[in-house]
């Protein structure tokens, strides 16, 4: 899988997380519910951010 298709899935799955707790968690809880490394996880963010997705 290429490296923006892998942060785009990354982002999917944090996607889908907020959604089915009404868009809100902290950071540490969404990084180990999803077991995502430091670097996935601000990725993920970024991605969701630069798609205005979260704020």
């Amino acid at each position: 899988m290429a490296f923006r298709e892998e942060i785009g899935v990354i982002a999917g799955k944090i996607w889908t997380y907020l959604n089915g707790r009404d868009g809100f968690t902290d950071v540490l809880r969404l990084k180990f519910d999803l077991k995502l490394t430091n670097t996935e996880l601000y990725l993920g963010l970024g991605w969701l951010a630069r798609e205005e997705k979260i704020e």
